[in-house]
């Protein structure tokens, strides 16, 4: 007991640390003023769609349908002519809304129960990851399904399955890669045998999916798919671990790689990216059913020892499906910690704040440096490969089966150690203390005598029901006790 308020100072000291760490990643970008990080690439969607013009069928688009909102509506409060500084104010405003909106979420799962911390030092591991991604959290719009992700598991803490599908369908047709996270967030309720939440939850996530994109169908037709089109055309990212990988490789080991601008980011050509391929799936398979086995037995482990799936193990598996999808991504754009955010800072401590370590190499490598990422800098390469391999290191690490804590040392030494000496004598040599132990002695005698003569008076009986089954040998077995009362009594 004297190690807890050592162990909860040490907590709060580390996550203070952390939140100065993240305010300080902050500032460096703002004092950077870097030329990278601006949201007016998507002016080139919500102008047209602004003006009249429809997507998908008048003009491709690389988002789902539901991601136009974030994109047009500020476009659309600010007006069609506005300079695109408003657009850009406006845009980063509701962006902080949201990232504000999902932080109480945050903070209401972990006054339910949901976080490996306490409510106040929930609030500042959130508060520090959200600083040290204010750049991409201001200036892209992927907090946005970051929210409805962690809305859906608020509503699965309350008790709302349809409505939790309903949110994690609006997160899909958003952004699709919360559509990895069904799964977890079905086989919660599956492992607990909890079957009508479970088809309420996929009621709600089928529903929404199917109306949004239906309505995007009727609008565009075949075109209103594009999106997937898009996401299947496109290259190596410079960011990716491939990318990294290959940029390293030209580093080290004299392996030309060539960047070039295209879909939307700069990807990495490279004799390595295609060296790569094959190991490459084979090291998403490994890491997609590793994943999938860890989580069936962390679930099957919690059914049995609680009936249900721990909401911390929920968590711990989120993350880690996330990282997954981020790990076997051939884009692994700076934007795409912020699906991390929210379920980060429901993370136990240490994790949390590998976490934000791996948000501070994020920003360093983009925006600030940027450039020198472009052009193959060792440093920044190094930055971010080990950025890659962090990401892995905490993948493996929320896998990990839990440690068994051992015994007390305390209570093992209180059952094994034998007192050495008997336990000393009262004083009796004292006149008060030897009246006192005769009068104890005393109002023990006549204690026990009268307690004596109550039972001495006490004839058993038998239940009536039990006459009938009892048996000749109970009988008679009995009797002599019974006389033998009956002699005292007379």
């Amino acid at each position: 007991m004297a190690g807890a308020p050592v162990s909860r100072v040490n907590s709060r000291t580390v996550n203070l640390i952390g939140l100065g760490i993240g305010i300080v990643s902050a500032l460096v970008v703002v004092l950077a003023s870097p030329n990278h990080g601006d949201p007016f690439v998507f002016l080139k969607i919500a102008d047209p769609i602004a003006a009249g013009a429809i997507p998908y069928r008048e003009f491709p688009v690389e988002y789902p349908p539901v991601a136009l909102l974030p994109l047009v509506l500020p476009r659309i409060l600010v007006g069609v002519d506005a300079p695109p500084l408003a657009y850009e104010i406006v845009f980063g405003l509701m962006n902080i809304v949201v990232a504000v909106l999902a932080g109480a979420v945050v903070v209401w799962l972990a006054r339910r129960g949901w976080s490996a911390q306490s409510e106040r030092e929930t609030l500042v591991v959130y508060l520090a990851l959200a600083f040290a991604l204010s750049v991409l959290i201001i200036f892209r719009f992927d907090i946005v399904p970051a929210f409805l992700s962690v809305a859906a598991v608020a509503a699965m803490a309350a008790g709302r399955s349809a409505w939790a599908g309903f949110a994690l369908g609006l997160a899909v047709v958003t952004k699709l890669y919360p559509a990895f996270l069904a799964p977890v967030l079905l086989g919660y309720y599956l492992f607990a045998r909890r079957w009508t939440a479970a088809g309420f939850f996929v009621f709600g996530l089928v529903t929404i999916v199917a109306a949004v994109m239906l309505q995007a169908y009727l609008v565009a037709g075949p075109d209103s798919l594009s999106f997937l089109n898009y996401q299947r055309d496109r290259g190596v990212e410079i960011e990716s671990v491939v990318g990294g990988l290959a940029l390293l490789a030209d580093n080290m080991l004299g392996i030309n790689a060539h960047v070039s601008f295209g879909f939307g980011s700069f990807e990495v050509e490279s004799p390595v990216v295609d060296a790569l391929a094959a190991p490459g799936f084979v090291s998403e398979l490994i890491l997609a059913f590793t994943l999938l086995g860890a989580g069936a037995l962390a679930f099957r482990r919690d059914v049995r020892s609680f009936d249900s799936v721990r909401p911390r193990t929920l968590i711990t598996y989120i993350v880690a499906t996330l990282l997954v999808a981020i790990l076997t991504n051939k884009v692994l754009s700076p934007q795409y910690m912020c699906w991390l955010l929210p379920f980060g800072a429901l993370l136990p401590r240490r994790q949390a704040f590998l976490l934000l370590v791996i948000f501070v190499l994020t920003v360093v490598v983009y925006p600030i440096a940027f450039d020198w990422l472009r052009a193959g800098a060792p440093a920044i390469v190094t930055i971010l490969n080990v950025r890659n391999l962090l990401l892995l290191v905490l993948f493996v690490w929320l896998i990990l089966p839990p440690r068994v804590r051992p015994a007390e040392p305390q209570i093992v030494a209180m059952l094994e150690t034998p007192p050495s000496s008997p336990a000393p004598m009262p004083n009796t040599s004292n006149p008060m203390a030897s009246r006192r132990l005769r009068g104890a002695i005393t109002v023990i005698s006549t204690a026990a005598n009268a307690t004596v003569s109550i039972l001495a008076r006490v004839r058993p009986v038998r239940p009536v029901s039990w006459a009938s089954t009892t048996t000749t040998g109970f009988a008679s077995a009995a009797s002599p006790w019974r006389s033998t009362i009956t002699r005292k009594e007379a």
